[in-house]
């Protein structure tokens, strides 16, 4: 198993939403504005800061690499068939990619609690 690389992001997030999802098709969550995150096989929508009030930090890497919180909102697998994970929000048509070693790839992801999070931490494991 290759070292996953770690970096982080400082981005105005406009539609307060950062979707993270396989470099090739994915399938977009509907968005229903009541939770945190959204979710299907391919695509994750985690809610952040709105961008007219602050930047969010995005930071991605391995779970022992990036912050972590009591606030964790999501454990689970996204369908990676590329190999690759993009993240992107609306109006940033890409904040950054990561390559992954599996076409399964498990994600946990934290927040500081709120729905309008200052930071979205992505720990990679395959």
């Amino acid at each position: 198993m290759t070292e996953i690389i770690h970096w982080t992001a400082r981005h105005p997030i406009q539609n307060s939403l950062i979707f993270i999802h396989d470099d090739g098709n994915y399938d977009l969550p509907e968005i229903d504005g009541i939770g945190r995150h959204w979710a299907t096989p391919t695509c994750i929508a985690v809610s952040c800061s709105p961008g007219c009030d602050a930047d969010t930090i995005i930071e991605i890497g391995g779970p022992s690499d990036v912050r972590q919180s009591e606030h964790q909102i999501f454990d689970g697998w996204l369908n990676t068939p590329s190999r690759r994970i993009k993240l992107d929000a609306v109006h940033i048509e890409t904040i950054g990619e990561l390559a992954v070693l599996c076409t399964m790839t498990r994600l946990r992801i934290w927040t500081d609690g709120h729905q309008d999070s200052e930071f979205v931490s992505i720990g990679v494991s395959q």
